[in-house]
């Protein structure tokens, strides 16, 4: 029993790296329409299970529940386009180009007024520490380097036509995947080794679970996030907090994107809104991050993501900055459901591992 155990081990560890050599194959042959594969991909996925429901309870034929259902959604993601994306654009390029004004008035108006009350309450601050901080000129650099990369997008004409022919790509690729569902399943099964179906079923279903918890999860906190943000910042009458609302709850999807991001463009909204001298709408806005990040911890990511299978932040944090570093911005989009499926094929290996002949002399 070991030794088929042992055998069973070393054959699943053979299958899956040869799974992932196949599909890193297949996506450096077709990395041209990459980002449009891996989008459909990921829309079949989220969109498999209410379409298989919506069969059982509407009794439509499946080819016509898909067409509906994406329909509806590219008819929202193109409105979005229309009428959401190009305000939200040009208020971040005016809060990044305010980089430099937001620094100036910290030097001049909030850091000598801080060295003052650190200096009365008898900590001593070195005369040469202030002087550096004041004549800190990166500023500057951030602000050019983000206001060009960001207007480079629409300036660049074969960013702009490869990003919408992937974008037409998306609705006829997710359609063939999910009329075809059935059938690719039942093909990858096929192409499993007979004695392997057991522990790669355990396997597919522990990592349904994790990548439910993680896209689904992830991709709705962060929705429920855009509107709390949006809507607190709005209501305390931070500048340009539309903008910053939206961005920060879409930073949730990277666990503590939104708090950091929410705290530096609204520090740079308060230091550039012209009321420097006033403290109410920095209390205002402290008290909106705080809130929201209450309820985030205690209402919204318990009920939404409840006890599922999840990826710890300190791994999420660390596969994020690994993988957007070797691959860019869909390294940064793949990197938690990559580190959710590593860690269940890992889990799933360890009782192989534990049971095998090796381990046990």
């Amino acid at each position: 029993m070991v030794n088929q155990r042992l055998s069973d081990g070393a054959r699943l560890v053979l299958f899956l790296l040869g799974i992932f050599a196949s599909f890193a194959l297949i996506g450096y042959i077709l990395r041209p329409i990459l980002s449009a594969l891996g989008l459909s991909i990921v829309l079949s996925y989220l969109l498999s299970k209410p379409i298989q429901k919506s069969e059982v309870y509407t009794g439509w034929a499946r080819n016509k529940i898909i067409i509906s259902a994406l329909f509806s959604i590219f008819t929202c993601l193109v409105l979005a386009g229309v009428f959401v994306a190009p305000p939200v654009y040009r208020q971040l390029i005016q809060l990044i180009e305010k980089i430099p004004n937001a620094v100036f008035t910290f030097q001049t108006v909030w850091l000598p007024h801080l060295l003052g009350k650190l200096g009365s309450l008898g900590f001593e601050v070195p005369s040469s520490l202030g002087a550096e901080i004041r004549n800190f000129q990166v500023a500057n650099q951030i602000e050019s380097r983000l206001t060009s990369g960001l207007t480079a997008i629409w300036e660049s004409a074969p960013i702009l036509i490869s990003t919408l022919v992937n974008a037409a790509l998306i609705p006829p690729f997710t359609y063939l995947l999910l009329v075809h569902q059935k059938r690719t399943f039942h093909f990858i099964q096929d192409l499993v080794p007979r004695g392997l179906l057991s522990p790669i079923r355990r396997l597919a279903l522990t990592a349904d679970v994790a990548l439910q918890a993680v896209i689904k999860g992830h991709l709705s906190v962060a929705a429920v996030l855009a509107v709390l943000y949006t809507f607190g910042l709005g209501l305390v009458g931070l500048p340009f907090g539309y903008a910053i609302g939206l961005i920060s709850g879409a930073c949730r999807i990277i666990p503590y994107g939104d708090l950091f991001v929410a705290i530096f463009l609204s520090a740079i909204a308060i230091l550039t809104s012209g009321s420097a001298y006033e403290s109410s709408l920095g209390i205002g806005v402290f008290s909106v991050i705080l809130g929201v990040q209450i309820l985030d911890a205690l209402i919204v990511t318990p009920r939404i993501i409840g006890g599922r299978l999840g990826v710890h932040p300190i791994i999420s944090i660390a596969a994020i900055i690994s993988l957007g570093g070797v691959f860019g911005f869909w390294g940064v989009m793949l990197a938690i459901p990559s580190a959710a499926l590593i860690q269940q094929a890992w889990r799933g290996l360890i009782p192989l591992y534990l049971e095998s002949k090796f381990y046990r002399e």
